[in-house]
């Protein structure tokens, strides 16, 4: 992915999984940014595990 830094890859996140448009993670602070892609890894490694994988 090009501008493959943790800012693109939150807000690419968000567009896929919860619909937010980009500009809406650039508008956070890097506080919520942070809080933010601590929330999306924890609903990620929450997500049941593929069978036979």
């Amino acid at each position: 992915m090009e501008g493959d830094d943790p800012d693109t890859r939150l807000a690419y996140y968000m567009f896929v999984n919860h619909g937010w448009r980009p500009q809406q993670v650039d508008s956070l602070t890097d506080r919520e940014k942070i809080l933010m892609t601590l929330m999306a890894v924890k609903e990620i490694r929450g997500r049941p595990k593929p069978k036979g994988g």
